[in-house]
């Protein structure tokens, strides 16, 4: 219900002013002054419900702006912020990941689809599974492939965990990017 009513401006706009319509027609084939007087209460409440929507942001919406901030720093070659969306206890391989990112600079590099955000609580722990599929644009800096540039896509699973009130990375996984086609082939 809360993706529904705070995540979806346009579709509680769409149904505010689909039910809105039906109400002025109503209103305007029986001339009862009630219909009038709903139809006047849901654009209100059509506006307060989309004003909601806009200021109201969920975890989902958190968990998705973030990761388009983590995408403009890999991009903008920000190493020390993207170390600062490291969760404390956070695995070897994710910890391996950020330590190669210095080797790199990156020309572009976006998220190209979410597939899932998967929210769920522990206690008093918050954690996201994120599914998504990325391409980056990198060159290497040092080593026998310095000066080499390429482009990389892929499919990544983040977990994510809500420490001191940001989404910090747990775990990542990393497969080609049609994996997410393969999985649901399976």
């Amino acid at each position: 219900m809360n993706s529904l009513l705070f995540e979806n401006p346009i579709l509680v706009g769409l149904i505010g002013t689909i039910v809105f319509c039906m109400t002025v027609f109503g209103w305007l084939q029986t001339g009862n002054p009630w219909a009038g007087r709903a139809a006047a209460a849901l654009v209100v409440i059509t506006a307060i419900l989309i004003w909601l929507n806009i200021w109201i942001e969920t975890d989902r919406e958190s968990v998705r702006a973030m990761l388009l901030k983590a995408a403009l720093e890999v991009e903008q070659n920000q190493i020390e912020k993207l170390k600062d969306r490291v969760h404390p206890e956070a695995t070897e391989r994710v910890h391996q990941s950020i330590s190669q990112l210095p080797r790199f600079k990156f020309d572009q590099a976006k998220i190209t689809k979410i597939h899932a955000i998967e929210l769920s609580e522990a206690g008093d722990r918050k954690v996201a599974f994120v599914r998504m599929n990325v391409i980056a644009e990198a060159e290497s800096k040092t080593g026998s492939a310095g000066g080499m540039h390429g482009k990389l896509a892929a499919w990544l699973q983040l977990e994510l965990e809500q420490w001191e009130g940001k989404w910090r990375v747990v775990d990542c996984e990393r497969n080609g990017p049609q994996h997410e086609f393969l999985r649901h082939a399976e």
